[in-house]
């Protein structure tokens, strides 16, 4: 993805994002598209990497694996999609339930990195339509990358207002592999 955007190929940069993202891509801009990236691989790393590993060392491989499946099935039946709103929704409880704590030790591992006064600050800002951890992980990686995250998303056709994490610069390409 960073590769077509970098290049200039935004149709098909939308196309490859559209397989990672959960919301709309088609009328993003190449900031919408990197912006949309960063923030996906953040609130994955944290759930996805740190989340089983803390779970392994918790639980063991099978709690590591069950937390797996939950993110799975959370993904694929997920909320914000209208078709999936009230069935998904336990799993979405259990789900986010299980990736606070690794969410939280990410977010402490970023404050840590990157002044958690900084990230204190960035926190205290208005929380819109979005998990509180992931919230904080989102703002502490803004801090992190000094680019701004957040903002509104389309889930099919419909728009949901989301806090908009504002920094001095906004995201492009090349912050994608930064990350």
């Amino acid at each position: 993805i960073q590769q077509r955007l970098q290049t200039g190929q935004l149709t098909l940069a939308r196309e490859q994002a559209q397989t990672l993202l959960c919301r709309q891509t088609s009328m993003l801009s190449a900031m919408g598209i990197s912006k949309a990236i960063l923030e996906s691989l953040t609130l994955r790393s944290a759930s996805q990497f740190i989340g089983v590993l803390f779970w392994f060392l918790l639980g063991g491989g099978l709690a590591a694996l069950g937390y797996r499946l939950v993110l799975e099935l959370q993904q694929q039946w997920n909320t914000k999609l209208r078709v999936y709103r009230y069935f998904a929704a336990p799993v979405a409880f259990v789900g986010n339930t299980l990736s606070a704590v690794p969410k939280l030790c990410a977010t402490l591992l970023l404050a840590i990195q990157f002044g958690v006064i900084r990230c204190y600050r960035q926190c205290r800002q208005t929380r819109l339509n979005i998990n509180r951890y992931s919230f904080y992980l989102l703002c502490c990686a803004s801090v992190a990358t000094r680019r701004s995250l957040g903002g509104p998303v389309y889930y099919g056709a419909q728009k949901q207002q989301r806090s908009k994490i504002v920094q001095q610069h906004e995201p492009h390409a090349a912050d994608i592999s930064a990350l």
